[in-house]
């Protein structure tokens, strides 16, 4: 099969940051953040993660367990929101400077004949 481009708004450098900033802040900011800017998301977010939570407890491991892969799924989660976000701020923080700019963020411009 081959391998879909990426339209680049993402970048692996965003991603870690996100990460960094949870681990070191904890995910409540990021959920308050989320609350503030897109609260029918951050309501969808918390209600699926209270059913992530108790599906996972019905499955009778044992509750460290159950909590180590809460937290994965709700770092995981809140990471690809707010990468994405950032993302996109950055993208249209770009075309606010730069309006005649119509390549896509992470884009080079292709050369004629390239």
């Amino acid at each position: 099969m081959p391998k879909k481009m990426s339209d680049g708004i993402v970048r692996p450098r965003t991603v870690l940051d996100c990460v960094l900033q949870l681990q070191h802040h904890g995910t409540m900011p990021a959920k308050q953040r989320l609350e503030e800017t897109e609260p029918d998301l951050a309501e969808y977010l918390l209600e699926s993660l209270t059913a992530v939570y108790h599906g996972l407890f019905n499955l009778h491991a044992p509750p460290v367990k159950t909590r180590k892969v809460y937290r994965q799924i709700e770092i995981m989660t809140l990471v690809c929101i707010e990468a994405l976000r950032r993302s996109h701020a950055e993208l249209w923080q770009q075309r606010i400077d730069d309006p005649t700019n119509t390549v896509d963020a992470g884009h080079p411009a292709e050369k004629p004949g390239g």
